[in-house]
């Protein structure tokens, strides 16, 4: 693994981002994974999109359509993780959610506090 003061400031990378949501990934953990985070909520899933933890808050049915995701995207998350290993920087962005799926998810979600 590359040094980690190198790794410091680009440690949490945007993969993709849609519908308020990042997703990113924390090289330096034991087990890769990625974050999604919305408003201030935070979800962490593997790289098949097996769901790990989350805060209370995190909505339901925006967890499954990370997990769906992140198991659609698989392939290409594993390579960004590879890439770190190997210090290729930048990592490669990935395509978000089809946007019928995300519009289908946002009138389920909380109205955003004040």
């Amino acid at each position: 693994m590359p040094n980690r003061d190198a790794i410091e400031p680009m440690r949490r990378v945007i993969l993709c981002a849609f519908g308020g949501v990042t997703i990113d990934m924390d090289y330096l953990l034991c087990e890769p994974s990625i974050h999604a985070r919305w408003r201030d909520q935070e979800l962490t899933a593997n790289f098949r999109g097996w769901i790990r933890t989350s805060t209370d808050g995190f909505p339901g049915e925006l967890a499954e359509l990370i997990s769906r995701w992140a198991a659609a995207h698989e392939e290409e998350i594993i390579a960004n993780h590879l890439r770190i290993g190997r210090s290729a920087w930048p990592l490669q962005p990935i395509a978000p959610p089809d946007p019928l799926e995300v519009q289908a998810v946002q009138p389920l979600l909380p109205p955003a506090s004040d």
